[in-house]
């Protein structure tokens, strides 16, 4: 098959691994792989790990804000290019890409799918932009052949909007290597305070960690304001990892909150696994989600995690998660309980995250690919799809 994917940016997040996963997956099984993105907040790294592997094309008026006019343009430029690339699958990623993505491929006839890897609409955004995108997502969505979902309940969710039905829905997780964060379980004293020592840390110090990108979805801010009482009155500091536009507001809200000599920015981590390795609990603040990858990661790592109330938590092994109010009251009394010394002695058990392997993801994206190409098949010939 040749899959065009479309995307609106290609930066570090969870979203743009599960596509070059599902890119890598593709060229390795013998599809040929496109891939759209828009030509504002695209890292040139990125792009350029997988421009050997398969087509990059840039998108001129695809960007992640609502601009009408960029929007048309953007539209335009993909339907010329869906036309002449003549693939068999237009593959969309992200709410933005999303609709305008579906609208370019209307009026053509390739099999449409579209990746949901966090809600497009509900708490967590603009209520008008909310209601917006929840219109466009019923109004494409009875012309998109299937939506795929990196969890369950992100899917209940689009499915009680009425936007899809079960049936044409599918579950297919983000890929984890489990074995590599299981690793850090197995670390000594010596290697963790080996670890320590290279971002300035002892022993005696208490490590939050934090990573995702700096943007108000990933609720940094909330997470100073709600941990700024017990890091200054107790050792702990907090490391949030992670790269965006919220950088200077967070450092002058730290140096505001007096929390400064106890936040550490360091910007963003290819191995996550060693802050793993570092850290007494993780923290989660973001206010929409799919499935936290990264604290699936923290899971496999047995690092104890307190996370405010976010789509996709209730579908993780609780044994190590505690959940506060989506306000984050609280959170600083169940950080200072998950600090306490057995709290690391019950980690989840790694037979609960097997639907993470990527031997499991992999045989859910053979079953489903396999499906696309009897649809698309049928399709080159004139059939219905079933």
């Amino acid at each position: 098959m040749r899959i065009l994917h479309i995307i609106t940016r290609l930066a570090h997040g969870g979203t743009e691994k599960n596509v070059l996963n599902a890119i890598e997956w593709e060229i390795s099984n013998g599809h040929e792989s496109h891939l759209a993105v828009g030509t504002t907040g695209s890292a040139p790294v990125r792009v350029a790990q997988i421009s050997h592997q398969c087509p990059v094309h840039a998108v001129p008026g695809l960007q992640r804000s609502v601009r009408p006019g960029g929007d048309r343009t953007a539209v335009a430029n993909l339907e010329k290019l869906i036309r002449l690339g003549g693939f068999d699958v237009v593959y969309t990623h992200q709410s933005k890409a999303g609709i305008l993505g579906r609208a370019a491929a209307a009026r053509t006839r390739c099999t449409r799918v579209h990746g949901v890897h966090m809600p497009s609409f509900g708490r967590g955004y603009n209520p008008v932009l909310s209601r917006i995108f929840q219109t466009a997502e019923r109004l494409y969505g009875s012309a998109t052949y299937r939506f795929v979902f990196v969890g369950y309940e992100l899917r209940d969710r689009y499915v009680r909007a009425g936007i899809v039905s079960r049936e044409r829905s599918r579950v297919i997780r983000s890929p984890i290597d489990i074995s590599t964060f299981s690793a850090v379980r197995e670390m000594d004293g010596e290697d963790r305070r080996r670890a320590r020592s290279l971002y300035g840390f002892t022993s005696m110090d208490r490590i939050l960690l934090s990573v995702g990108a700096l943007e108000p979805r990933k609720r940094h801010q909330l997470l100073l304001r709600r941990l700024a009482p017990i890091l200054r009155r107790h050792r702990v500091h907090l490391v949030i990892a992670g790269e965006g536009q919220e950088r200077s507001a967070l450092e002058r809200q730290a140096s505001t909150l007096q929390i400064q000599n106890h936040v550490s920015l360091i910007g963003h981590a290819d191995r996550v696994e060693d802050l793993m390795a570092i850290a007494d609990v993780y923290v989660h603040s973001a206010s929409v989600e799919g499935v936290p990858q990264v604290a699936i990661q923290a899971l496999a790592a047995g690092v104890p995690i307190v996370a405010t109330d976010v789509c996709g938590l209730r579908e993780v092994p609780s044994a190590s998660v505690t959940v506060v109010h989506p306000s984050g009251r609280d959170m600083g009394l169940a950080v200072l309980r998950a600090l306490r010394p057995d709290a690391r002695a019950r980690p989840v058990n790694l037979d609960a995250l097997v639907d993470w392997q990527p031997t499991s993801v992999g045989r859910e994206l053979r079953r489903f690919y396999e499906e696309l190409s009897d649809v698309t098949a049928k399709a080159r010939v004139g059939l219905p799809a079933s």
